[in-house]
């Protein structure tokens, strides 16, 4: 509630990082209900967070697509679906 932050880690990164296809198309699933969100690449979770901060969290908002900082790279999206969960 505060925003002070916990990290557990859940799986090697090593054996998660080896599901992601390079040079080919990956899937990506968010899920976001509440201050719950989970993501997913190739049906795999990679991360989970419980976000119950009560100064940046939102309920509502802008979706974006992020890219990681690093060296030059190109990325497309394609088939985006939104589900509205009731």
């Amino acid at each position: 509630e505060d925003g002070s932050r916990e990290e557990y880690q859940f799986a090697d990164p090593d054996a998660l990082l080896e599901g992601i296809r390079d040079e080919d198309w990956n899937s990506y699933e968010i899920v976001a209900v509440g201050p719950y969100i989970q993501l997913k690449i190739n049906d795999v979770l990679m991360t989970e967070v419980i976000d119950r901060d009560e100064d940046m969290s939102r309920e509502d908002g802008v979706i974006g697509l992020q890219l990681h900082m690093g060296p030059p790279m190109q990325v497309h999206f394609r088939d985006l679906k939104i589900k509205i969960l009731d």
